[in-house]
C-alpha cells in the first residue's frame, strides 16, 4: 500500500514530474537538447514534457538504461566533489530504477526492437564541503573507512532543489520518444530536504522509479 508520502507524487505521462513554481518555459538544460518543444504538463506543477505521437510508449516493453549523469547547481555552496560519491549516487539511482522495473520491464544490455533507451540526469545538485577527520589520514582510518556504515557518506548533499531530466529514445534509430524535465521532484515528495543519508537517497530514487513504473503500467494497460 502507498503511504501518504507516496501519494504526494504526481504522475507525468512517462516520468514523475512535480515541483516548484510554474513558469511558461522549461528551465535551461545542459543535458537535454531541443527543449523548446517541451511544454508545461496540464495540471502538474513544475512539469515539462514532449511526446512523439508516432512512437507511443506502449510500443516498447524493454529498456536500455544509460549511466545517470549529474550536474551541480550554479549556486552550489561548494563546486568540488568526491568522484566516488558522485559515482555511488549515479549507480544507486540506476540500480533502484532497474529493481523497480524488472521483471515486467526487463532492462537489457543491447539495443533492438521494442527497446527504449532511457537517459537520466540529476541536475541542480547542491553540495557542501565534506569535513575530514584525522582518522582519514591514518592507516587505521583506511581500514575503518572501508567497513564503516554508509549512513553519513552523503550528509553534504542536498536534493531539495534537484531536477530530474530524462531523454527517452528508440534504442535502434535514436529517434526521441519523449522528453521530461521534473523540477524539484524529491522536495515535492517530501524527501531530499536538508542533509542526505544513504537511506534517504534510496527513498528519493525509489519514489521516482515507482512513478516511472506506474506510468509504464498505464501505457501497457496494466493495473
Amino acid at each position: 500500500m502507498m503511504n501518504s508520502l507516496t501519494r504526494k507524487l504526481v504522475v507525468c505521462s512517462f516520468l514523475v514530474c512535480t515541483a516548484g513554481a510554474a513558469i511558461a518555459k522549461p528551465p535551461q538544460s545542459e543535458f537535454l537538447e531541443q527543449t523548446e518543444s517541451l511544454a508545461p504538463v496540464p495540471g502538474v506543477e513544475g512539469a515539462y514534457g514532449w511526446d512523439n505521437p508516432k512512437l507511443p510508449v506502449s510500443d516498447y516493453d524493454k529498456l536500455f538504461i544509460d549511466h545517470v549523469q549529474i550536474f551541480l547547481a550554479p549556486d552550489s555552496p561548494y563546486k568540488g566533489f568526491d568522484s566516488s560519491q558522485m559515482q555511488a549516487i549515479s549507480q544507486t539511482f540506476r540500480a533502484v530504477m532497474i529493481a523497480t522495473l524488472e521483471p515486467e520491464y526487463p532492462v537489457v544490455s543491447q539495443t533492438g526492437p521494442g527497446v527504449m533507451r532511457l537517459s537520466l540526469a540529476i541536475t541542480n545538485l547542491s553540495i557542501t564541503k565534506k569535513r575530514k577527520g584525522l582518522v582519514n589520514y591514518t592507516p587505521v582510518g583506511l581500514v575503518v573507512g572501508g567497513l564503516r556504515s554508509l549512513a553519513d557518506e552523503f550528509s553534504n548533499i542536498s536534493l531539495g532543489a534537484a531536477t530530474v531530466e530524462a531523454d527517452i529514445t528508440d534504442s535502434s534509430s535514436g529517434e526521441r520518444i519523449a522528453a521530461r524535465i521534473a523540477t524539484k521532484p524529491f522536495a515535492q515528495a517530501g524527501v531530499g530536504e536538508g542533509q542526505m543519508s544513504w537511506k534517504s537517497l534510496e527513498s528519493a530514487f525509489g519514489f521516482y522509479a515507482s512513478e516511472v513504473r506506474r506510468t509504464l503500467d498505464a501505457a501497457h494497460g496494466k493495473k
